[in-house]
């Protein structure tokens, strides 16, 4: 996706994207001072600070340059933040420019169809195939996607707690290539790494002490 074909996010809209409630919520979304790159190689871009309208990194022998600023709408440019910060804890930031572009791409398709950011609208967006008419199409899918989780995480005014009975039975993109792995809905997540973990150490245990037995 080239994000300099984007529409402008800065154009005036007579919508009102966020509710009151919505905009206190994301000014209380954590944003880090520092953010730390941790699947940073050797010669990769470790941290950048958050303070600035540009964040540029180096990553896999390339240049990026993240633009989160690019909104005249302060709470558009802190979700955009909040979701790159939420990205970089245990995935790639190969894509991170995709997935602001997209994220960027999706506030203007609310605001031309006058749209709220919800549950619902959300989940049809990505139920009914819309993201296909998205710069990005298959990687506009998984950046809404992860969008939608992560917002969800924290109980996010009109999305709440309670959505992967949702999204779990959403057809997911056809792909067949290798960088289906690199795809957030698409990896282990932390919390079954942790019981995977535990289950295993639980079963060294019993070899140690002969509690299995053939």
């Amino acid at each position: 996706m080239n994000s300099n074909n984007v529409v402008n996010s800065s154009s005036t809209s007579q919508h009102e994207l966020f509710s009151a409630a919505q905009k206190a919520a994301i000014n209380d979304l954590p944003l880090p001072k520092e953010l730390t790159f941790l699947a940073a190689g050797e010669f990769d871009t470790k941290s950048i600070m958050t303070d600035s309208d540009e964040w540029r990194y180096r990553y896999s022998g390339k240049e990026h340059a993240l633009f989160v600023n690019r909104s005249s709408c302060p709470y558009k440019n802190k979700i955009i933040k909040f979701g790159v910060t939420q990205y970089l804890i245990d995935k790639l930031p190969s894509h991170l420019v995709n997935f602001v572009a997209c994220i960027y791409e999706l506030f203007d398709w609310l605001e031309v169809h006058q749209l709220e950011l919800s549950k619902k609208t959300l989940v049809d967006l990505l139920d009914r195939g819309v993201w296909d008419e998205f710069q990005g199409r298959d990687r506009s899918f998984y950046s809404i996607l992860f969008l939608v989780r992560t917002l969800s995480k924290y109980d996010f005014p009109m999305i709440g707690e309670d959505i992967e009975d949702d999204l779990v039975l959403i057809a997911r993109p056809q792909n067949d290539t290798f960088f289906i792995y690199q795809e957030i809905d698409n990896v282990i997540s932390n919390e079954t790494l942790t019981m995977i973990l535990n289950g295993l150490w639980e079963m060294s245990k019993s070899f140690d002490e002969g509690g299995i037995q053939n």
